[in-house]
């Protein structure tokens, strides 16, 4: 009976400390999806990325630099999870050999995703910017292949609004932050 009572606790520890990585998707199937929100959402955590690391390379304060790492650590795993549970389990849909063209493009995006999962990683354990770069690189490969053309275009349309507001709110007002709206640190 103690054994099954230390057994229960765990799994419940271990349910309730991952139960933050569910907010993705259900995996029901409930059928919902948005594709472009995913895409946005490993840009938003990239970014982040981006900034801890420069944060950690130049600056000596210990308690930022723990908590700048966890947070660099947690949006890693959020683009892993993204990858891993959103975009390989439930959205690019497995295709047999015997259809060639779907096939390659089948192959093409698994590979491009795994790549994204291995950057990501590598981003846990370096501050070493050039991991996020090819991190955008390859998901904007991905968005190429994924999205419909049309789609692609409407993606590119709103990185380009998002590019200059990020622009137009840096400029002037350095009493706030902007960079990090949005994140949960």
């Amino acid at each position: 009976m103690k054994k099954y009572l230390i057994l229960t606790s765990v799994l419940t520890s271990l349910v309730l400390q991952n139960s933050q990585s569910l907010w993705s998707h259900c995996e029901v199937p409930c059928g919902i999806f948005n594709d472009a929100a995913r895409i946005s959402s490993i840009r938003e955590s990239v970014q982040t990325i981006e900034k801890a690391m420069k944060f950690i390379k130049d600056n000596n304060d210990t308690h930022k630099m723990i908590r700048w790492t966890i947070t660099k650590e947690d949006h890693c795993k959020n683009i892993q999870q993204i990858v891993a549970q959103y975009f390989l389990h439930q959205r690019v849909k497995p295709v047999q050999p015997d259809k060639p063209v779907k096939f390659q493009k089948y192959q093409k995006e698994l590979v491009i995703l795994h790549n994204i999962l291995i950057q990501a990683m590598k981003s846990k354990q370096t501050v070493d910017l050039s991991h996020t770069q090819k991190i955008i690189s390859l998901l904007e490969d991905f968005e190429k292949s994924y999205f419909k053309d049309k789609d692609h275009k409407h993606l590119a349309s709103h990185k380009e609004e998002k590019h200059s507001h990020d622009k137009d709110s840096n400029k002037g007002d350095n009493h706030h932050d902007h960079s990090s709206a949005g994140h949960h640190h």
